[in-house]
C-alpha cells in the first residue's frame, strides 16, 4: 500500500526537546563547527555526536578543489533545536566533490530503523542519467553494484532507480543480490529556494516515511536490506566501475543520521502546514513511540 498525505497538522501541545544530540544519532553534520568560514575549503567534517564519525572530504579527479563552506544557509538556526545556524556545504558536480564516512558499526542498518535528515538546495535539477542528485550512499564497495547498497537518499531524474518523475525522492536499499527501490511520489525541482528532507524506515511496521518540506508520504516496504562494512558517501554514486558517475550539485546543511524510526516530534524540522486542505486527516502523536527492532 502506497499512502501519500499532501501536507501535515501536528498537535500543537507537543512537547519538543531543544537536544542537539540524542541517544539515536549517530551522525551529525552540522558544517558549523569544523572551525572554518564562508568560502574556506573544507578538509575534516566534524561529527557533532562525538562518536568519530567524522568525514573527509574528496575531490574525485586529480587536482578537483575541495567542498568549500558557504555561507547560504536556510534560516538563522535550526526549527526545533534553535541552534544557531551559518554555514552550508556546497558541492560543485564538475568538480567530482563528495565526502567519505569511514565505516563504523554505528551507521550500518540493514533490515533495522533509522532517519535521514537534511536540507537541501540544488543548483542543478535531475533531469538524465548522470544528473541524479546522490544525497547519501553506503555500498560496500565502489565497485560493485548497488545490488550491495545498505541504504542510499537519491533525488532521481525520471526513469533511475525507479523515480516516475524528475526530482523525485527516493529511497534505495540492497541485499547483496538485488537491489529495492522506493519512491515517494515528493518531488524536488527547483533551484531557487531551500528544502527540508527526510527519510525513515520503520523496522516494525515494513514502511518507509518521507517527508519534504510540508508534504509526506508513506510507503510501505517489505524488502530485507542487508547491512554491510562499506564507506557512506555524502554527495555522490560510484558506479560498478567504480567511477564516481553521479554526484550532488548544490548545498547541503544540517545532515543528521539516527538509529530509529523518529516521530515527527523529533525531527529536526517538524512538518507544519501553512493551510489544510478540506477533509485532510489530522494526525496527532500516532507516531510518537519509539520502535525497536534490531
Amino acid at each position: 500500500m502506497n499512502s501519500k498525505i499532501n501536507t501535515l497538522a501536528l498537535i500543537a501541545t507537543m512537547a519538543f526537546s531543544a537536544s542537539v544530540v540524542s541517544a539515536d544519532t549517530v551522525a551529525y553534520y552540522r558544517f558549523d563547527n569544523d572551525g572554518k568560514t564562508a568560502g574556506q575549503t573544507a578538509d575534516t567534517i566534524v561529527d557533532e555526536t562525538g562518536a568519530n564519525n567524522g568525514a573527509a572530504l574528496k575531490g574525485g579527479v586529480g587536482t578537483d578543489p575541495l567542498s568549500v563552506y558557504s555561507s547560504d544557509v536556510f534560516g538563522a538556526e535550526v526549527p526545533r533545536t534553535t541552534e544557531p545556524n551559518s554555514l552550508s556545504l556546497d558541492f560543485e558536480r564538475g568538480e567530482f566533490q563528495y565526502v567519505q564516512v569511514a565505516d563504523d558499526a554505528s551507521l550500518d542498518f540493514g533490515d533495522s530503523s533509522f532517519t535521514i535528515e537534511a536540507w537541501v538546495k540544488l543548483e542543478s535539477l535531475a533531469g538524465g542519467a548522470a544528473t541524479n542528485q546522490h544525497l547519501l550512499w553506503k555500498k560496500v564497495a565502489s565497485g560493485v553494484t548497488d545490488a550491495n547498497l545498505d541504504y542510499g537518499v537519491v533525488i532521481a531524474a525520471a526513469g533511475n532507480y525507479g523515480a516516475s518523475a524528475n526530482g523525485e525522492l527516493m529511497l534505495n536499499q540492497g541485499n547483496g543480490s538485488s537491489a529495492k527501490q522506493v519512491g515517494s511520489g515528493l518531488f524536488l525541482n527547483d533551484t531557487s529556494d531551500w528544502h527540508y528532507l527526510s527519510v525513515a524506515f520503520d523496522a516494525d511496521n515494513d514502511l518507509v516515511r518521507f517527508v519534504l518540506d510540508g508534504q509526506v508520504s508513506t510507503v510501505a516496504n517489505t524488502f530485507t536490506a542487508a547491512a554491510n562494512a562499506g564507506e557512506l558517501i555524502i554527495g555522490g554514486h560510484f558506479d560498478g566501475g567504480g567511477a564516481l558517475n553521479n554526484r550532488f550539485d548544490g548545498l547541503i546543511d544540517e545532515l543528521r543520521i539516527s538509529n530509529e524510526f523518529l516521530p515527527y516530534d523529533s525531527l529536526l524540522s517538524v512538518p507544519t502546514p501553512a493551510a489544510l486542505p478540506a477533509g485532510l486527516i489530522l494526525l496527532g502523536v500516532m507516531q510518537g513511540v519509539r520502535r525497536h527492532r534490531r
